[in-house]
This record gives structure tokens, sequence and C-alpha cells, in this order.
């Protein structure tokens, strides 16, 4: 038996889905299944060694990773297209599949769940399916998807999607009620956190290697790490107008770390406010993310209520 794990997001990527996913790869291949990751080749600025290839095999900690190019942009176009293409090179990938074998599919990208369709009617392999965000209701509270018939067409597929999956992992007791309410079986969804290593994710003084590197040690921050999309720039941007009713204050610092669509856009926002106190940070290394939370007093999470139902914060994984 294979497992194949189909993710948009790996490694040497920054975010929480490369950690896990390689992290899990790592768990099931020591424990003696045959593992291949179906990926993209990363985006900038990891893609230097990749430059030039469209598909690239590599086996690392007694697994394989496949790698394709899906020319992914931060734009939600360009974004919806490199979603249309990773799909496409994830179907390609399935004529190696056998009956016994089993596709771990994250989600999103939602039209990965045609691999499913395919392999399960084609191969009679199973389906696992890992909801790390609801689409397309992201897209629709985002205000990305607002025409009707965009609206309905999207439910029916995502509905359709879910429905080709032997399995559902959810990360929420939020987001198995929304899969519960658009009539997903409840025998196929199971609650299974994202986890973190302890041992690594522990606390440190606020007085560490990297607060000082950014001369933050002495100061009161408040800070947000993530990706800088429409979502999260609607409540930066409240955030940075209440910065300046304090820009006077020469011990506190709003530091936002991370890249994105809308990273220029709050970067103009602050020259705007002539902001003195906001610092903007490049992604950090992961091995530097618990000196950064404890260099922090205050960590912003950008989530109104209804998006806190339909997406869950990684800020410790």
């Amino acid at each position: 038996m294979t497992i194949y794990i189909h993710t948009m997001y790996y490694l040497p990527e920054y975010g929480s889905a490369p950690i896990l996913m390689n992290e899990l790869a790592s768990y099931l291949s020591a424990r003696g299944h045959d593992v291949e990751v179906v990926t993209t080749i990363p985006r900038p600025p990891h893609h230097r060694p990749f430059k030039g290839k469209f598909y690239i095999k590599e086996k690392t900690d007694g697994f394989t990773i496949k790698r394709y190019r899906t020319n992914f942009t931060v734009h939600h176009i360009g974004r919806l297209i490199a979603w249309t293409i990773y799909t496409f090179w994830s179907l390609l990938n399935l004529r190696r599949v056998q009956e016994n074998d089993v596709l771990f599919l994250r989600l999103p990208p939602l039209q990965i769940g045609l691999a499913g369709w395919l392999a399960r009617k084609w191969k009679g392999a199973g389906v696992l399916m890992s909801v790390q965000d609801i689409h397309p209701d992201l897209s629709i509270e985002s205000g990305l998807l607002r025409k009707k018939w965009a609206i309905s067409l999207a439910l029916k597929f995502e509905k359709w999607i879910y429905k080709q999956a032997d399995d559902i992992v959810v990360i929420s007791e939020g987001f198995k009620k929304n899969l519960l309410n658009k009539r997903v079986d409840d025998d196929t969804l199971h609650i299974v956190p994202n986890w973190v290593d302890a041992g690594f994710m522990r606390p440190y003084p606020k007085n560490n290697r990297v607060s000082r590197r950014f001369s933050l040690e002495e100061k009161f921050v408040a800070m947000y790490s993530g990706t800088l999309t429409l979502s999260s720039y609607v409540t930066l941007e409240k955030v940075m107008e209440a910065v300046k009713l304090i820009e006077n204050d020469e011990d506190f610092r709003l530091v936002i770390i991370g890249e994105g669509l809308k990273k220029p856009a709050l970067e103009e926002k602050a020259k705007q406010l002539k902001l003195k106190n906001a610092v903007f940070l490049p992604f950090q290394p992961y091995e530097d993310l618990p000196l950064l939370l404890g260099a922090s007093d205050l960590l912003l999470v950008p989530l109104d209520e209804k998006k806190a139902q339909i997406s869950v914060p990684s800020k410790l994984y």
C-alpha cells in the first residue's frame, strides 16, 4: 500500500501547511508505509533551486516527493489558476495508484477532490480529505464570490466533492458543524486538531536573540505573523489606525511579519498614516518562531466571528 499525500504547500516554503505535511509524511514513512508527496515547485523566494524546471522527483527521509510547476501568484485570480493547474497534475499522477492505496488530500484547493473522485472510480483507492479552510465560504465572506449563480455553483460543487471521500478530517467543532449543515454524512466526519511539537514550541523569555536582533527586547510588542490576505488586511488596517493614536509612545511597536497580496497596501497605509512605531518584516525562519512569540506581548489573530467558524489560525505550528 502506498499513501499519496496531495498538498499544494510543502517545504522549503514557510507556513503551517509545509511543516505539518512534512511531519505527517515523515511519521508515516518511519512506521513502514510507502509515502509519496505530490506537491508544487516552491514559490519565491524558495524557487531558485528549481528555476526553469516543470517537474522534479526527490527522495528524502525514506519517501518520495514529486513537485510540479503551477506559476502560483498572490493575486486571487492567479491563485485560482494555480489551483486548477495543480489539480491537473494531481489527476495525472493517479496513473500509478493501485486499489489498496490511499489518497490523503489536503483542502484547499477544493478542486483537488477531483483526484479523489477519479481515484475511487477508476482505481478503487481509499480517499481521506483533510479540510484546513472551508471553501467557498471564505471566498464568499471575503467578497471574492458575489454573484448568486457563482455562489450557488460553488456550493453545489463543494457538496459533490465531499461525497467523493471515504473519510473527512476537520480541525474544529465549528468546521464539523458547518459541514453537517451542508448535509455531509456524519459518519465520514472526524475531528482531528492540527498538532504542534511541544518540545520545540515552548516559552522563551522576552529578551532573546530574535528580540535583540530587531531591538524589541525593551518594547511592548503587538505582533501579527502570517499571510497578508484580504481577510487579514481589513483588520490590520484598523489596527494601524488605532496605533496612530499612540504614535508618540516610544515603548510600543506593531510588528507585522509575512507576505501576501495585501502587504504592499498595508505598507502604503503605514506611509499614509506616517506610523513611526510599525515594523514590517518578511517571513522568518521556522526555528525562530518560539523566540518571536516570546518577544511578543500581544499576538493578533484578525478573524471576525463568522470567519472564525470557517478558518482556524495557525500561529503555533
